[in-house]
């Protein structure tokens, strides 16, 4: 399972367990607030995983939700290859980082 903002500490792919992945929360956040993460894990060479509970455009009354423009401008951000950012499932990643693993070991 994945741990939920442990010490906001990107994964990192040659040391993190992959069955504890921390995950970074996208509710109630901003852009600009999301943006530093990825720049915190792009700069470690490390990767997040983001979660969220509802998608909404406004934060509903339990403030689990994530701003649909929030996440229409993360995607856009992702998508971009200047950013270098890789979209992907955890399980994918996962996959990938064990692979390289094994290959390293």
């Amino acid at each position: 399972g994945r741990v939920h903002k442990d010490g906001e500490i990107p994964n990192a792919p040659a040391r993190s367990d992959l069955a504890r992945a921390n995950s970074w929360p996208l509710d109630k956040k901003t852009f600009e607030q999301v943006q530093l993460d990825l720049d915190k894990a792009l700069n470690a060479g490390g990767w997040l995983i983001l979660t969220g509970h509802d998608v909404a455009p406004q934060l509903l009354k339990d403030g689990l939700t994530t701003n649909s423009a929030v996440l229409e401008d993360l995607c856009r951000y992702a998508a971009d290859p200047a950013h270098g950012i890789w979209t992907d499932t955890a399980a994918a990643i996962g996959s990938y980082i064990v692979k390289r693993r094994t290959r390293q070991s």
